[in-house]
């Protein structure tokens, strides 16, 4: 990898998708980082969870701004309100589940190369803010997902639990 160049994006710009039910600002990506991470900031509706996953060669993190999220990562779990990180290796079964509330946070890749799956996956938005809620296309996103390098495992095992749902020896706060 060759060294990267100097960087600089305004506020309120970067491209922005729709992906799933949440709406995806790309603020850094491969083109932008020499391939070293993807950095992008995101709003998801209360409820949103995505299905059970596997990241086979990117490590993922995110920085909640706002909002409550509950993580489960492999055997581990978590709460995650503002100012709150959480680090989601490579190779390691993971969801989360938003509650409480929209999230607003931002998502770390590394290295580089979730954008593209944004971007295939995803749409442009026709109007501002979130998408209007749908019905996912399962077959699509396990097809684009693995072209990807993401295994879907099912759905999240998050679902249909709310935040102090779980006891407090599985629940680990910030």
């Amino acid at each position: 990898m060759t060294a990267g160049f100097p960087y600089h994006l305004p506020t309120e710009h970067g491209a922005t998708w729709w992906f799933l039910d949440t709406l995806m600002t790309i603020k850094a990506g491969g083109g932008a980082t020499n391939g070293a991470f993807t950095l992008i900031e995101f709003v998801a509706p209360e409820g949103f969870a995505p299905p059970l996953h596997i990241h086979e060669s990117e490590d993922e993190a995110f920085y909640v701004l706002e909002g409550e999220v509950d993580v489960m990562c492999g055997e581990e779990r978590w709460s995650a309100v503002g100012g709150s990180f959480v680090f989601l290796p490579r190779g390691v079964a993971h969801s989360f589940r938003v509650n409480g509330g929209r999230l607003l946070a931002l998502q770390l890749t590394v290295p580089s190369g979730f954008e593209a799956f944004v971007e295939e996956l995803g749409r442009r938005p026709d109007h501002p803010g979130l998408p209007d809620p749908s019905e996912p296309d399962v077959t699509q996103i396990v097809e684009m997902s693995a072209r990807h390098g993401y295994r879907i495992l099912g759905p999240s095992p998050l679902v249909g639990t709310a935040t102090g749902d779980a006891s407090e020896d599985a629940v680990h706060r910030p």
